[in-house]
């Protein structure tokens, strides 16, 4: 009997022992894991980048991602942007807005030409898995017609540049240059697009807005429906124009608007919304300076109409152009990107209200010429965020898009 007692205490005690390494050998490898970091960040062996600000490392572009002479040669895949002579009809696109849908990531560019004078898109999007990004960045395909050219996710009117006064016309006549994206977001299954109505181009740096209104698919971006009860017109919101929202990093549930004027001197306003209402504007709240160290909320059309004269309402003081917004763990803070004069900065704060930073030059016109737009992306980083890739726009001496490479002392 003791020794059938034994074998049996024998036998609990080694499966005991058994639980116990099994335990301690799941906690070694998620610590393996989790101790396991990227090789340090240097500077890049010759003279190809710049820096401006004693918190960034280096700046450089890694390549163009647009263009006959990209790496992607979109004039032969997809229709536009042939290489053209200077005094030719506009060739390629801008922007590059990336917008993550789970899978794969969504670029949404501007007003897109094919070189030849025949083809006009106001606004076209591209789709991308490449996520090693040290030796640029492919697309796996565009969102394209029968004819296997690029085509637009909602086309702008086309109607001619005429300025407010010209010719009889009126800042509410309807009349719409085109359709350029400004921002996006997925919520759920759903893409979100947000793009401004250019009424007219001004002189370089100044266009004016009718409205900023949403397109929406739930098909990966093959399809897409505008919301016509989702706009943001020129005379109610007027700071509002341009919109790029974030999904904020505390609570998911909250979707966070920045909000500048058409062109690129106004300042940034800001705006929220639950996610569940992220097509309800009534339920927009908009913010309005503080209460303390407490920011103040209005909804609806009462926000809208508080914010328009209030410079506490600004987050961030003219002037600001092409906004881009993400949450940086390498900074442990927001991460804000915009144009200012000749220059591309960026800015850091808490909270999404602020208080902003001051802004810290990332490149500017002297470093490469007619530069705009930097967008970001959390997926688009590395080394936990001390290497942001952005896409950076160029208007002379090409009209494309660009790879940049910003690495973070």
């Amino acid at each position: 009997m003791l020794k059938t007692l034994r074998v049996f205490n024998l036998m609990i005690t080694s499966l005991f022992l058994v639980i116990v390494l099994a335990a301690c050998s799941e906690d070694i490898e998620e610590t393996t894991t989790e101790i396991t970091t990227e090789e340090p960040l240097t500077l890049p062996e010759g003279n190809d980048y710049f820096t401006h600000s004693d918190e960034i490392m280096y700046v450089r572009m890694v390549s163009q991602i647009t263009g006959e002479e990209s790496i992607n040669q979109t004039y032969t895949n997809y229709g536009f942007g042939r290489d053209v002579p200077s005094g030719s009809p506009m060739s390629g696109t801008d922007l590059g807005i990336p917008v993550f849908d789970g899978e794969k990531m969504l670029l949404f560019f501007g007003d897109t030409f094919d070189g030849y004078g025949r083809l006009w898109r106001s606004n076209i999007v591209g789709f991308s898995t490449d996520f090693e990004l040290s030796d640029g960045l492919l697309f796996d395909s565009f969102l394209v017609d029968d004819n296997n050219k690029v085509k637009a996710v909602i086309e702008g009117n086309h109607n001619g540049n005429v300025f407010d006064g010209d010719n009889g016309s009126t800042p509410t006549d309807g009349r719409e240059v085109t359709k350029i994206p400004t921002g996006g977001i997925t919520i759920d299954d759903s893409i979100y697009m947000f793009y401004m109505s250019v009424r007219y181009w001004g002189v370089p740096g100044d266009w004016k807005v009718n409205y900023n209104g949403v397109v929406k698919s739930t098909d990966g971006g093959q399809t897409w429906n505008d919301i016509e009860t989702l706009r943001w017109t020129e005379t109610e919101a007027p700071n509002f124009g341009q919109i790029a929202p974030v999904q904020d990093k505390e609570n998911p549930n909250l979707i966070y608007l920045y909000g500048i004027p058409g062109g690129r001197s106004g300042g940034t306003k800001l705006a929220r919304v639950s996610k569940d209402n992220i097509e309800k504007k009534s339920e927009y709240e908009y913010f309005n300076g503080f209460n303390g160290k407490d920011p103040i909320w209005v909804e609806g059309a009462d926000g809208l109409q508080a914010i328009k004269d209030n410079l506490n309402s600004y987050i961030i003081a003219p002037q600001c152009g092409e906004i881009s917004v993400m949450y940086n763990d390498y900074l442990g803070k927001w991460l804000l990107t915009h144009q200012k004069g000749n220059a591309m900065v960026y800015r850091t704060a808490d909270n999404h209200w602020g208080p902003w930073s001051r802004s810290e030059t990332i490149v500017t016109n002297s470093d490469f010429t007619s530069i705009y737009g930097a967008f970001m992306h959390e997926k688009y980083t590395t080394h936990n965020g001390q290497r942001v890739y952005f896409i950076m726009s160029q208007f002379n001496p090409i009209y494309d898009s660009f790879l940049m490479e910003l690495v973070f002392e």
